[in-house]
């Protein structure tokens, strides 16, 4: 079966990180399409070199968690949530800076003590766009003041891989080391393609990344500008979480109106997150080839209330708990208490679950004939036989079935122009 970039979006299994187009030399952009999706969109002919390199990394075809030898010497290993180092409860020490941002400013505050301390030149990470505020798209952020602007989560579509190209022109132009946020398959995309990138082998020296939920389609967002009455050409902030943990959903006209809801509203029915298709397939929400992860630490999974704002954070190398260590002794960090897989479980019930039931959604991703993301070393298998085999038998018949009528499949790629 062929995996070019058009049979990848097809197939339900992109997730728009970008890769593409920063390895296609422009043959590739990133382009919304009438649907909506932020998708790779072919210019010119790719070259079988152009394609190998897509293939070697896109989430679409292969995920991977880190190696035994990458964790290091006494790192624990476990069947549900992979090589870890250390875990702990933590928050930005900065006041402001942990209420304005998600959850506690763990990754806020590591962003901007990298560059204030002089350890990178640079991050690549993802921002709300300029121009549009309600998208979001890659940025690189050279001063901490410029990094801490991101805070707060981003639920739409973001491709903070083509921004990849910006940073080779950089390094090849006098910085030396950066460091990357992204989602878990936005990691394990930019880890597989260091293996054949020499000069991202060479400047890359932090992967950070969260637990993720899912992203929503765009649709997500625009429902709920239409159903506040507020076009988006119209809005000059707009933000999911922040300003209180997890704080209000808002959009800011230019005129001063604004308009938000709650966390809570905004999430409460499942049926509505409008996740794309990739998601719901997901090998690895987790941050399994992460350096770094930092997640919600709600008991039970959600929040009941506003609180002040704290981070779970698990190190999974070595060079993640020595940040970890040195943002603390350096007054960027505040730790907590220490945490283990109990907590995990507790605070992230939904990625346990899913964790259980994907090797069976991804076997009916193949009933279905759709290309499927090949997971090394990620232990789903072994997760699965936890199930009852009815369970396993009904998330592949489910897959199957939505896949045959065509919810997961998209068109091949245009832009909205087109």
């Amino acid at each position: 079966m062929s995996n070019d970039t058009n049979t990848i979006v097809r197939d339900g299994v992109c997730i728009g990180c970008g890769l593409c187009a920063a390895v296609s030399d422009g043959a590739v952009r990133m382009a919304f399409t009438p649907e909506m999706r932020e998708r790779p969109v072919c210019i010119t002919q790719l070259s079988e070199t152009m394609l190998d390199n897509i293939r070697s990394a896109c989430p679409g075809l292969v995920v991977e968690s880190l190696s035994e030898d990458e964790a290091g010497l006494g790192a624990h290993d476990d069947q549900m949530w992979g090589h870890w180092r250390s875990a702990t409860i933590a928050w930005a020490a900065i006041p402001e800076v942990r209420h304005r941002s998600s959850s506690g400013g763990v990754l806020s505050a590591l962003s901007a003590y990298l560059l204030q301390t002089n350890q990178i030149d640079f991050l690549l990470h993802v921002g709300p766009d300029p121009d549009m505020p309600v998208r979001s798209r890659w940025k690189i952020s050279r001063t901490p003041s410029e990094a801490m602007d991101t805070g707060g989560s981003r639920y739409g579509p973001a491709a903070p891989l083509a921004g990849l190209a910006e940073a080779k022109g950089l390094i090849g132009n006098g910085a030396r080391r950066f460091a990357f946020i992204g989602k878990p398959c936005d990691i394990s995309a930019i880890r597989l393609l260091a293996k054949t990138e020499k000069w991202l082998a060479n400047s890359l020296v932090l992967r950070l990344t969260l637990m993720c939920g899912g992203v929503s389609e765009f649709k997500k967002t625009t429902d709920l500008l239409d159903g506040w009455g507020i076009r988006e050409e119209e809005i000059v902030e707009f933000r999911y979480r922040g300003f209180g943990n997890p704080g209000l959903t808002l959009a800011r006209a230019a005129d001063g109106r604004e308009f938000s809801t709650t966390y809570q509203a905004l999430w409460e029915d499942e049926s509505a997150w409008a996740l794309q298709h990739r998601c719901k397939i997901c090998p690895d929400a987790i941050g399994m080839a992460a350096d770094l992860v930092a997640f919600d630490c709600w008991p039970g999974g959600g929040p009941t209330g506003e609180d002040d704002g704290f981070n779970a954070v698990m190190t999974r190398t070595p060079a993640g708990e020595t940040l970890l260590s040195h943002a603390v002794a350096d007054g960027a960090l505040v730790l907590g208490r220490s945490i283990n897989e109990t907590d995990f479980e507790e605070f992230q019930p939904h990625q346990s679950r899913k964790r259980r039931a994907v090797w069976a959604r991804l076997a009916g991703q193949r009933a279905a004939g759709k290309l499927v993301p090949e997971a090394r070393g990620l232990g789903i298998e072994a997760l699965a036989r936890q199930n009852d085999w009815r369970s396993n038998l009904a998330e592949a018949r489910g897959t199957a079935r939505r896949l045959n009528e065509g919810r997961g499949v998209e068109p091949i790629p245009r832009t909205q122009a087109e």
